[in-house]
């Protein structure tokens, strides 16, 4: 060996003794990993239709930075204008459903949509449709949609968090077919896209403006000087409105021109639609998927480990902050991670509730978890006559719940309800189950979601209708 060469060999170790560890590389986005581009899937469940309908606003990150999806795309809303003088300061904000994501491996899943009718469409906005979308069940233009002359915001979901997400930048992993680890990234902020959302409608940002079907400029009025306001939202959207609707309406009524601190005459109501079901602490879970699989065996196990894992450490989430404040001190705020228990007991907001008794989505999950109820397993019989039980139960509310007046809360208003037993799912945005489905009132009057929804936010009679249960199947007269 040379001199020349022994002298080049210590060199370069010092040079590499001294020289600066190299940068680590960032984590890339979901949407930048090859593994992850190459397998994308729109999925076939939860896209919009292109239309004329509503149209296409997105909101603008220079203002609203962390109103993104999974993907890091902007936030994104449909949107039309009030027809007539009288309705210009009705306004119905609708939350769009879509499942979600609970780690690594079923987010990366849920991109590709394997296992599963989501896909990508609902973790970014690049694939929602432009200049606008087609408009179903309460926001359908046709004559009777009692709503249709409303206000009308449609607001896209691809935070894939029960828009409940406050987290940046969060880390995953997950395995490829052949067990292969794949590092990426994702936002989890549903949170922030309902904020932006309410502020750009109050004008935070200016009018809103759009471009309509015939190339005429709309300018939205101002969410401020509204006197109703529907708070809505279907399965996962259903979700977004049981853990936000009291923080909106205390935020809206602050800002509202119609309210002083003597007085309020502005009216906000909370819809939540395909989001309920048996009480999940009166069911048995020694027999479950969830025990046998993942150790979850009782009621604390299952929530304790969806708060901690999944609303807190994946997604940041934001809950109903009477739930958190009642139960923080009691060391069981994982309670506030069951949707059910929150709506039941700590939504002051006016609510109005349809579910079906035979809701093809959440009975079939909850059937194949092998839940039981009193030992006995559920099936789609004993599934559906304890959601009739418990739709039933709604309107007494106030005597049973948390913050009902009888244990000396705030008081809990008499719920509207809505409860069909055809199959269905949604209903919400879908003409043929909003108009169409009827059920029986109290007093055995036939009427629709449309209707009694209507009658409900105008303080009228008939405001409950529930179709007495029949029995496992879908009932014939349903369209």
């Amino acid at each position: 060996m040379t001199t020349a060469f022994r002298t080049l060999q210590a060199t370069l170790a010092v040079l590499l003794l001294t020289a600066p560890p190299a940068a680590a590389q960032p984590v890339p986005m979901i949407d930048a990993v090859p593994t992850l581009a190459a397998c994308r899937n729109p999925g076939a469940a939860g896209n919009l239709l292109p239309g004329t309908d509503l149209f296409r606003v997105d909101v603008p990150l220079a203002q609203y930075p962390e109103a993104v999806c999974n993907d890091g795309t902007p936030g994104v809303f449909y949107a039309r204008k009030a027809r007539g003088r009288r309705n210009r300061d009705r306004w119905v904000i609708f939350l769009q459903g879509g499942g979600a994501c609970r780690d690594g491996q079923s987010c990366a899943e849920r991109w590709c949509s394997i296992d599963t009718n989501f896909g990508a469409k609902k973790m970014s906005s690049r694939g929602a449709p432009s200049p606008g979308m087609n408009g179903g069940g309460i926001q359908s233009r046709r004559r009777p949609n009692r709503f249709r002359g409303w206000n009308q915001v449609h607001v896209y979901y691809c935070s894939s968090d029960s828009w409940s997400g406050t987290a940046s930048n969060v880390e995953l992993q997950a395995t490829d077919g052949l067990g292969n680890p794949i590092d990426y990234r994702v936002h989890f902020h549903g949170t922030q896209i309902v904020d932006s959302v309410i502020d750009m409608l109050r004008r935070g940002n200016g009018p809103i403006s759009y471009t309509d079907h015939r190339e005429r400029r709309r300018v939205l009025p101002d969410l401020d000087d509204a006197s109703r306001v529907i708070f809505a939202g279907t399965s996962a959207g259903g979700g977004g409105v049981i853990q936000h609707a009291d923080r909106v309406r205390e935020l809206l009524e602050t800002h509202n021109t119609r309210c002083t601190p003597e007085d309020c005459r502005f009216d906000v109501r909370a819809v939540v639609d395909a989001n309920y079901g048996p009480d999940h602490d009166a069911l048995g879970y020694a027999s479950s998927t969830l025990c046998s699989g993942a150790g979850l065996c009782d009621y604390e196990d299952v929530f304790t480990d969806r708060w901690e894992n999944v609303d807190q450490d994946l997604n940041g989430a934001i809950q109903d902050a009477s739930c958190r404040g009642l139960h923080a001190p009691l060391g069981d705020e994982w309670m506030c991670s069951d949707l059910r228990h929150v709506l039941e007991n700590h939504i002051t907001t006016p609510l109005f509730v349809r579910h079906d008794t035979q809701d093809e989505l959440i009975m079939g999950n909850e059937v194949d978890a092998m839940f039981d109820s009193g030992g006995v397993l559920l099936d789609f019989d004993l599934w559906g006559s304890l959601t009739h039980a418990q739709l039933e139960a709604l309107p007494l509310l106030d005597t049973t719940a948390e913050e009902g007046s009888v244990n000396g809360g705030p008081g809990i208003p008499t719920p509207g309800v809505f409860g069909a037993q055809c199959g269905h799912h949604g209903s919400l945005t879908n003409d043929s189950r909003f108009l169409r489905v009827r059920a029986p009132t109290p007093g055995g009057q036939l009427q629709t979601t449309n209707k009694t929804l209507a009658n409900w936010v105008r303080g009228r009679p008939r405001s409950i209708a529930i179709e007495p249960f029949a029995g496992a199947g879908v009932l014939a007269s349903c369209p």
